[in-house]
């Protein structure tokens, strides 16, 4: 094991052509790189910390993503969040604690239930729950995130230097990740997705001794442990498996191939039947469900529209993902990747194409995802890093790098102009004149003058920096739309009053102005672009009356050993994990003594977390959801009167004037409509016609009124808007559940009640969740009021 280890780490000669044959000696490896590794690590280290805390909460681009100058019109502006522990917290993080909720009681569920799909994903939580004895079970996974974005760093530097033999170019690939949207998007996303990106940096690195003929029994088994684990975190180990077939047809090995694939299903199989055995049952794996909707529809574009628009939208579906982090570092790193020649070519090419090639069959039903972006870009950064240390040193570029790297800039650039927004196209090609200094660089060669040839490889160098510190941070804090481009690389819109699929452009610099619209609420939430927190908004209820999300729960070993079914459950429940990781860490790692050493630590931490975890979630000053806090029945009418102030009638009156606004929508938050046709909504003491309200269920009313006609009723009704609410249907048990975010006791210019059958009032304990939204011509949102 440890000669394979010292032959794969081993460089190779650089030969003809190779992106680095020219590079300085300083830049090899050192015989002695021990102390220089760890201050790279140590840099690395510090940068991961301050990424990790200026991403959380409503700091975190994965709770601003569903704002509605994002175009997610069907959300309010708090997006998919819950008020928790003083802030929000998106609502699928929730889905890993009720798993590790679930470790816990020795159950994954009740008898008979259904889980959802999302917790087949199952082993990021098997990872946070053994720290769970030292941290509360919110803070140890955001203490998981930030260790895995401290390792895919170090893995990214690792690959990098192996691949291109620097040092220096794996550290500045390794920061332009810490700069990119996967690790500040994922970082304070309480999710499998930055555990997914760890793993296939991981694979990468682990494949390169297999690429260069190093084979053993003892690496294969360690990597059919390693997918094994990764089939039960995320789908991206099928962008490996793809990667892995390309590397078995090379090296002629196709019985590796298929034992890989066995490790992905068998795992898959075996923690199925492990929880079926509690007695409960996973529903229909929805990636069958999505694929065959999106085949369907691709069929439909191919019938009715032709070859020709079924290539159009393939082609901008492949940009969607591509474009998913700054398209300076993007367009350089797919410059390096044309011109790179060494022998890892052919790896690097399948590395990167994977993620397209297994997900596109998807896009006309999934969109470009952040973990499928991610996965893609995670290759680019080396190979950004790599041609921007080539322009450094001013290593001759043959004919064919020359010409690879040209048609990647000229087809890029073309393709951004027809698919993509034109303020893309500007990015991409002039706002900074990067990308015109790297190809001026590129095709005249090295320069005689040493000093203008540095003035150009450090304009560039600074370029890639500073405008992926600005993608990634700048955009978070001024929330234009491009932070939502780890999930839509284009940042088109989506959604109208009239087209819920319909998709539209979004200028640049675009962003609302979100402040309140009634006296009564003082300022707006930072994450809305104000300077308050959640906390001042939303007021928790008392202890006795709070819905409880979990049960706090501290154990201890008396506890389980008087309860040896629960205990039994809990094992039962992580043993492949356990088994699978020990198996992996024993026989990936470089030599035996530090494979021991992992998986002692590993078996301590899983013996403690199982004796002495804990399963509180929470503070005791907040506990409840942030949405779905009024239930609206079949027989009872919500009245309710909100009064405007006078600056927000000013703000849209100056809009208005100016022509920025043209229509007003009135938003109510709205889900899980049960049992009913829809809900019938009356504003200014007149019904809204339904044609200019967007349909239930699980989608809110928007009403929308042109915003002359908006200010001419505001100033009938002395700027009061009353409005009614019943739900449609002949089902006795009819009901919609309508979001709230201010207890209605702290409100003094807005007033709602619930109106009973018998014609009694009840007092809302709870405001619903109405906004006001000020409307361009093309449907964005410039002004928000809450």
């Amino acid at each position: 094991m440890a000669v394979e280890t010292v032959r794969a780490l081993t460089p190779e000669i650089p030969g003809k052509g190779s992106m680095v044959s020219a590079l300085p000696t300083s830049d090899a490896p050192n015989p002695k790189p021990r102390p220089r590794f760890l201050y790279c690590a140590l840099f690395l280290g510090i940068c991961s910390l301050l990424v990790a805390y200026l991403h959380q909460g409503s700091h975190s681009p994965f709770i601003t993503c569903g704002q509605p100058d994002l175009g997610k019109t069907q959300n309010p502006s708090y997006a998919y969040s819950y008020y928790y522990n003083g802030d929000l917290l998106h609502k699928e993080n929730f889905y890993p604690m009720e798993l590790v909720e679930g470790f816990k009681n020795g159950t994954p569920g009740e008898p008979g239930g259904k889980l959802t799909f999302a917790k087949r994903r199952v082993y990021y939580s098997f990872l946070g729950n053994l720290f769970t004895p030292f941290l509360n079970l919110n803070f140890a996974f955001k203490f998981l995130n930030l260790l895995l974005v401290f390792v895919t760093a170090l893995l990214v530097l690792r690959f990098s230097e192996q691949v291109f033999e620097s040092r220096r170019i794996g550290l500045l690939a390794a920061l332009l990740f810490l700069l990119s949207s996967p690790a500040t998007v994922f970082v304070g996303d309480l999710s499998p997705h930055i555990l997914s990106l760890a793993f296939y940096i991981l694979f990468a690195n682990l494949l390169l001794p297999y690429w260069n003929g190093i084979h053993s029994t003892a690496r294969l088994l360690g990597l059919m442990a390693l997918f094994g684990i990764w089939a039960l975190t995320y789908s991206n180990v099928f962008y490996a498996l793809l990667v892995f077939g390309v590397a078995c047809v090379r090296r002629r090995r196709w019985h590796d191939g298929a034992l890989l694939t066995a490790a992905i299903f068998g795992s898959s199989l075996l923690q199925e039947k492990i929880v079926e055995s509690f007695g409960v049952s996973f529903a229909i794996a929805k990636e069958m469900f999505v694929l065959k909707w999106s085949f369907k529809d691709q069929l439909a574009v191919l019938t009715n529209d032709g070859i020709g628009t079924y290539f159009h939208v393939l082609v901008q579906a492949a940009l969607d993902y591509i474009l998913g982090d700054n398209p300076i570092v993007v367009i350089i790193g797919l410059m390096g990747l044309a011109a790179y020649r060494g022998r890892y070519r052919l790896l690097l090419l399948a590395l990167c194409a994977a993620p397209l090639v297994a997900t596109l069959p998807f896009f006309r039903a999934a969109g470009a995802r952040g973990y499928i972006a991610s996965s893609l870009l995670l290759l680019l950064y080396p190979t950004c890093a790599a041609l921007l240390a080539r322009l450094w040193v001013a290593h001759p570029f043959s004919n064919s790098e020359r010409r690879a790297a040209f048609y990647v800039f000229l087809g890029f650039s073309i393709a951004c102009w027809f698919f993509t927004t034109r303020w893309n196209a500007l990015f991409v090609t002039g706002l900074t004149g990067l990308v015109v200094v790297a190809m001026s660089a590129t095709m005249l060669g090295p320069l005689r003058s040493r000093s203008i040839r540095h003035l150009l490889a450090g304009t560039c160098l600074a370029s890639a920096l500073l405008t992926q510190g600005w993608w990634n941070y700048a955009h978070y804090d001024l929330r234009p739309v491009p932070a939502n481009s780890f999930i839509y690389g284009l940042l088109r819109q989506v959604g109208s009053p009239t087209d819920e699929f319909q998709h539209r452009d979004i200028p640049f610099y675009f962003r609302s102005h979100f402040l309140p619209y009634s006296s009564d609420v003082e300022s707006v939430p930072r994450s809305l672009g104000g300077t308050k927190s959640w906390s001042e908004f939303v007021e928790a209820l008392p202890q006795e009356e709070a819905t409880q999300i979990f049960p706090k729960q501290h154990l201890q070993p008396s506890l389980l050993l008087q309860n040896p079914e629960q205990l039994l459950g809990s094992l039962f429940q992580q043993s492949l994990m356990l088994l699978l990781t020990i198996i992996a860490l024993l026989l990936l790692t470089p030599s035996r003594g530090t494979g021991m050493l992992s998986a002692a630590i590993l078996v301590g931490l899983f013996v403690a977390s199982t004796f002495y975890g804990s399963s509180d979630a929470k503070r005791d000053d907040a506990t409840f959801l942030l949405d779905q806090l009024i239930v609206l029945q079949g027989d009872q009418e919500l009245r309710g009167e909100v009064e405007i102030s006078p600056e927000f009638v000013a703000a849209l009156q100056a809009a208005t004037a100016s022509g920025t606004v043209t229509d007003v929508d009135i938003f109510f938050k709205m889900s899980k409509l049960k049992r009913a046709e829809g809900v019938t909504l009356q504003l200014f003491t007149a019904e809204v016609d339904r044609q200019f309200q967007r349909p239930v269920p699980r989608l809110p009313i928007i009403s929308t009124i042109p915003a002359a006609e908006f200010l001419e009723l505001l100033e009938i009704h002395e700027r009061r808007i009353p409005f009614s609410l019943k739900v449609i249907g002949p089902s006795e048990r009819r009901s919609v559940y309508i979001g709230s975010w201010m207890r209605a006791e702290l409100l003094t210019k807005r007033r709602g009640e619930l109106l009973l059958p018998d014609g009694s009032q009840k007092a809302l304990e709870f405001f619903p969740a109405i906004e006001i939204r000020g409307r361009t011509p093309t449907n964005e949102a410039p002004l928000v009021g809450l």
